[in-house]
C-alpha cells in the first residue's frame, strides 16, 4: 500500500470516527469467512458498518482527531463496527453475534466521542430497546400522579359510600 492510499484511508477513518454515533472495536481472531459474512449481513440489517482496519492507520486517525488513546483497542487483529443512527445498535449486533461465536471479543468503543471500556459495552448491550425504556420512564412519571388522584378521590369516595349506606338503611 503506498503513502497516498494510507493517507486516504486515514482521512476516511477520521471522517467515520467523527460522524458515527458510536464505534465498537472487536477482535475477530478465529472466525472463518462464513462467520464474517454472517456478521456483516447482520450489521447491514441494523444500519451498522463492519470493517477490518489496520491498527496503525486507526491510531493515526485517533491522533489527528486528538483522541487520547490509552486503550488496547489496536492490539491484534482489529475490526470496527460503526453505528450511524443508534449508538447502541453496533454494541447489540456484536454482543448477539459473540454469544454464538465466542471468538469475537469486543475490546471497547467510542460513543459520541467518549471512549468506553469493554465492561461498559456489555452493560449497554443488556439494556432493553429504546421504546421499552421510554415506556418505563413514562410509567414512572405517571405513577405519582395516579397515586395523587387516588389519594384525593378517597374522601369523596368514602362520602359517597356513606351516603349510599344511609340511603339503603332508610329504604
Amino acid at each position: 500500500m503506498n503513502r497516498k492510499d494510507k493517507e486516504r484511508i486515514v482521512k476516511e477513518l477520521e471522517d467515520k470516527f467523527s460522524k458515527s454515533a458510536s464505534s465498537v472495536f472487536a477482535e475477530f481472531r478465529g472466525l472463518n469467512v462464513q462467520n464474517m459474512e454472517d456478521l456483516r449481513n447482520r450489521s447491514r440489517q441494523a444500519n451498522v458498518e463492519f470493517a477490518v482496519i489496520k491498527n496503525t492507520l486507526a491510531q493515526r486517525a485517533f491522533q489527528t482527531l486528538q483522541i487520547k488513546d490509552e486503550t488496547d483497542f489496536f492490539v491484534g487483529p482489529t475490526a470496527v463496527a460503526f453505528g450511524w443512527d443508534d449508538p447502541i445498535s453496533p454494541i447489540k449486533v456484536l454482543n448477539e453475534f459473540a454469544k454464538a461465536n465466542p471468538q469475537l471479543v469486543m475490546k471497547g468503543g467510542m460513543i459520541e466521542g467518549t471512549l468506553v471500556s469493554e465492561s461498559k459495552l456489555g452493560a449497554l448491550a443488556n439494556l432493553p430497546p429504546r421504546e421499552i425504556l421510554l415506556s418505563q420512564i413514562l410509567m414512572s412519571m405517571q405513577s405519582p400522579l395516579t397515586g395523587l388522584v387516588n389519594v384525593l378521590s378517597g374522601p369523596i369516595r368514602g362520602l359517597v359510600n356513606c351516603l349510599k349506606a344511609i340511603e339503603q338503611k332508610r329504604s
